[in-house]
């Protein structure tokens, strides 16, 4: 038993060695290399478990700008998901005090819960534009250096000092003041609905800026933010300023965004296809266990038919419903509808080929 336990031990442990030696040596290569990464390298690492292959990019010339590049996604994701939060959680708000009275004490609770979601989205919005400045302008453009950059982000943010208001307001509520939003209700006669806004004071916020800059000697909102500050109507309109804001945004980030993937640095590109490559074989393994099992160990493999509906949206099902049962274009229609990146190969095709046509009529 314990001669058992030993082989076992001795096995493992040459499979761990072995393991690290490739690894190592895929490695040595692909910092060797220059870009492209030459494909024999590629294949290496697509042969690779995918956290090896992982650990092994963190030196490929690209990793840098393709974590940032990950991240000012995620951070534009959030930014848009935020803003649309506030702006829902004020039209709800809005619908409800229309729908109810909520300034009865019975219903006091439901006016404070709501303000509450509206400050804490609003707390949100401002930090996700906070976030989203810092990775595209301090983090992603200082490596992909996309030309016009800087004209650009005039161009869309315009002169007005809205931007850097946005910016501010972050920074205030963060470290010094939770500056909260009011709301003002126009009543409408004759049957029209009420108007109902939730604003900043203009003057509340002027004090607490200038607050500061008597404590510390320094401004915590520059020129251009104090300037649209100084000219703001007395009441700042949350979501007029945030809808204004929201549309600059987008319409810089759809540039931004689209010039990178229109136009990837070279390091980038080549980081994705090594990335890819080890994807694309790990779900070819995948895919290749999964079928070769069904259809060698199983008297009746399962029936793709009855998971179709998981895989795909109802228009896509409706348009494989349409070609012949069984078919070779049908099952084509359906790997071009699951294969997202394109990973199946021809052994993995005529797989899925055998089990459809293994169904029952």
């Amino acid at each position: 038993m314990n001669q058992n336990f030993e082989l076992l031990r001795v096995v493992t442990q040459h499979m761990k060695d072995q393991r690290i030696r490739q690894h190592e040596a895929v490695r040595e290569a692909l910092i060797a290399a220059r870009l492209p990464i030459p494909q024999a390298i590629v294949k290496d690492l697509a042969l690779l478990r995918p956290e090896d292959a992982r650990d092994i990019l963190k030196d490929h010339p690209g990793f840098k700008i393709w974590q940032r590049w990950k991240s000012y996604k995620t951070a534009l994701a959030v930014f848009e998901r935020s803003v649309r939060d506030l702006f829902e959680a004020i039209d709800a708000l809005a619908d409800q005090m229309r729908d109810e009275n909520l300034f009865t004490k019975p219903n006091k609770h439901k006016l404070d819960e709501g303000e509450l979601h509206i400050h804490k989205e609003l707390f949100a919005a401002r930090n996700a534009a906070h976030s989203l400045k810092g990775h595209a302008s301090y983090r992603l453009q200082e490596v992909a250096c996309v030309p016009e950059f800087k004209s650009k982000q005039a161009e869309h943010f315009g002169q007005d000092g809205l931007h850097d208001f946005v910016i501010a307001l972050r920074t205030i509520t963060h470290h010094i003041d939770v500056v909260e939003p009011g709301y003002h209700v126009t009543h409408r006669f004759g049957g029209a609905t009420d108007e109902i806004t939730f604003h900043l004071d203009r003057d509340e916020l002027r004090a607490i800026v200038e607050s500061i800059k008597s404590e510390s000697g320094k401004y915590k909102i520059n020129k251009p933010g104090r300037d649209y500050l100084d000219n703001a109507p007395a009441k700042i309109d949350v979501r007029a300023t945030f809808q204004e804001y929201f549309e600059r945004a987008c319409a810089f980030h759809d540039w931004f965004k689209g010039s990178l993937e229109r136009q990837p640095p070279e390091e980038l590109r080549d980081f994705e296809r090594c990335l890819k490559a080890n994807s694309d074989n790990a779900v070819r393994i995948w895919w290749k266990m999964l079928l070769g099992n069904w259809l060698k160990n199983w008297k009746t493999p399962p029936n793709p038919y009855d998971h179709l509906h998981k895989y795909l949206a109802a228009e896509q099902l409706e348009e494989v419903e349409r070609l012949p049962r069984k078919s070779r274009e049908q099952v084509d229609k359906v790997i071009e509808f699951v294969d997202e990146d394109n990973a199946c190969d021809d052994e993995i095709r005529e797989l899925a080929y055998e089990l459809f046509a293994r169904t029952p009529d």
